[in-house]
């Protein structure tokens, strides 16, 4: 099949969309041979709507938040932590805006976040603003949106199937592969 084509993945906390999309998205890396990178985009939810026109997770700063998967992912622990953010986001469990929290959950990740705080202040912040800026030129403005140049079916058109079965192939991935609803 080549080398594996790189799908980027936009997601933000707040988004119940995103939320669901997790481990379907991550079932893509299993049967295509593709490269997932996920790239957190900040939506701003108030400044569209208007802050009156929306519920209390939906106004969250989920900056702090999208420092820490960039945190987690350069430590190869971004899927635990997007496993232990969202469940407990969505559940009204978490403080996405208090950086002890997440760091809180970086830790339960099995992150070593030493420096955390630094990247918050430092490279992370400008990390993240670069890739607002990018999603913005690129048109993205809701997430999940995926960057691969074509639909899901050209996965399989393009040879990157790694699973041939048509079952698997044609198979509802929310209802089949996502295991973030366990327990939740």
């Amino acid at each position: 099949a080549g080398s594996r084509r790189r799908v980027e993945v936009y997601v933000d906390l707040k988004s119940p969309y995103a939320f669901l999309a997790i481990e379907p998205t991550y079932a893509l890396q299993e049967d295509f041979d593709v490269e997932l990178v996920w790239r957190p985009y900040v939506l701003d939810i108030a400044g569209f709507l208007g802050s009156a026109e929306v519920g209390a997770q939906d106004n969250k700063d989920t900056s702090l938040a999208g420092i820490a998967m960039l945190f987690a992912e350069r430590r190869g622990r971004l899927r635990d932590f997007q496993q232990r953010l969202w469940p407990s986001f969505w559940r009204r469990d978490l403080d996405a805006e208090d950086l002890g929290t997440l760091a809180a959950v970086l830790r339960a990740s099995g992150v070593d976040t030493a420096g955390f705080e630094e990247f918050v202040a430092g490279d992370g912040r400008r990390e993240l603003m670069e890739i607002q800026e990018e999603a913005t030129r690129r048109g993205i403005f809701g997430v999940p949106s995926y960057v691969f140049g074509s639909v899901l079916s050209a996965f399989v058109q393009a040879g990157c199937a790694t699973r041939t079965d048509p079952a698997i192939l044609a198979a509802p991935y929310l209802s089949a592969r996502n295991e973030l609803f366990a327990g939740f």
